[in-house]
């Protein structure tokens, strides 16, 4: 069970007179402190900026893997053959390709399902602390694990991430989610097997006319003029600069002073083949 205080938080053990409830709600979650009999979990605040949908290939297979997951005969056939229901997806590919906003616009569907999610925490304590205390009174649970810098996890806590994926007392009702820069960080005993992580997707760049529509979808208070200067001046570039550009527009800039400013701190492109 758990106590709730009002503000987002959940907490195993009572501090005061809170109410008690016998589940997490379904949603995204931080652990904000472990202690040796109380985990306690922070709803995450939604950022105010508009989830942008990314209606690409790439998004589409990642949603039918996390749809399969979710696929009632899919964990009837693991369980008839004795095995534990987990599956793993990682997104890599250069910053500014879209790789977190994929993700984050499943969020919804995720809670849809009634998943906890629980994002970025320290994978140490997720087999002895964090999941025992969403399961303790929940045991078939769905948990989604979200890492943004999936490579950082892995290389400080390799160990226990294998022993939570693939170990004798590894959790059943797992779907595992990292993105990172650079999938060869993310060493090769825990990404060599597709059982671990079925789709391992590079996000190369993003489809053509994504910039114009993620321009026209964000920022719908610019001219047109100034989205099409801004889908002009990025189109090489990673998302992250377009929404710079933007972001200059409606601090009152001119183009010409936002083409000197991305230019300044744009990576430089090699012309070699």
């Amino acid at each position: 069970m758990f106590y709730t205080y009002g503000d987002g938080t959940y907490r195993q053990t009572r501090r005061d007179a809170a109410p008690i409830i016998g589940r997490l709600p379904a949603g995204a979650y931080r652990v904000t402190s472990i202690e040796r009999d109380s985990v306690e979990f922070a709803t995450l605040t939604p950022s105010t900026e508009p989830v942008f949908f990314l209606d690409t290939p790439e998004m589409r297979m990642v949603r039918r893997e996390v749809e399969a997951f979710f696929d009632p005969a899919t964990t009837a056939r693991l369980q008839a053959a004795g095995l534990k229901h987990r599956r793993g997806i990682i997104l890599h590919g250069p910053p500014g390709t879209g790789k977190t906003s994929l993700m984050r616009q499943l969020f919804p569907f995720l809670i849809e399902c009634g998943a906890v999610i629980i994002a970025d925490c320290n994978a140490d304590h997720l087999e002895g602390a964090i999941i025992p205390a969403i399961r303790e009174s929940d045991p078939d649970r769905p948990i989604v694990l979200f890492f943004d810098e999936f490579d950082k996890n892995a290389s400080h806590s390799r160990a226990e991430l294998l022993q939570l994926l693939d170990g004798l007392t590894s959790p059943d009702h797992l779907l595992t989610i990292g993105c990172t820069n650079d999938l060869k960080a993310i060493p090769l005993q825990l990404r060599n097997r597709p059982s671990r992580f079925g789709l391992i997707l590079k996000i190369d760049r993003l489809a053509e006319g994504v910039h114009e529509r993620l321009a026209e979808q964000k920022y719908p208070t610019l001219s047109r003029a100034d989205r099409q200067f801004a889908v002009r001046l990025t189109r090489e570039l990673p998302i992250d600069y377009l929404e710079e550009a933007c972001k200059l527009f409606l601090m009152g800039y001119d183009p010409d002073e936002i083409s000197d400013r991305l230019q300044a701190i744009a990576p430089v492109r090699s012309n070699g083949g």
